[in-house]
């Protein structure tokens, strides 16, 4: 019987590191993408954007619920936008729509837990 484990290339925390998100994104691609939770997006964008620099990025809001429609609605504006990392911020239905439009349009995935 075959044991396996997946887990993230890499995992970082700490006081700040919102911050720094476009310099770890910048490691993975060129234009970040962001998903954000309509209820954390004024906590966290001030941070983000702060650490942005001149890094190309897009930033929509999630609409509430995973579903294949919220898929498709999301890939749509990431075609129109451009992106080559989807990075999800909130809570567990966001990051679950970040992972099925990134594994959907082949781009990289980032997930921001909010918990």
């Amino acid at each position: 019987m075959a044991k396996i484990i997946g887990s993230p290339t890499r995992y970082i925390q700490g006081r700040g590191e919102l911050a720094n998100l476009a310099k770890h994104a910048g490691a993975i691609g060129e234009t970040m993408f962001i998903l954000v939770d309509k209820f954390v997006k004024p906590i966290v964008m001030p941070s983000i954007e702060a650490g942005m620099g001149d890094r190309k990025f897009e930033v929509v809001e999630f609409g509430g619920e995973c579903s294949m429609t919220e898929i498709n609605r999301v890939i749509e504006v990431l075609k129109e936008k451009g992106g080559d990392v989807v990075v999800g911020i909130g809570g567990g239905k966001t990051m679950d729509t970040a992972k099925g439009v990134a594994d959907k349009y082949a781009a990289a995935t980032i997930i921001v837990p909010t918990t």
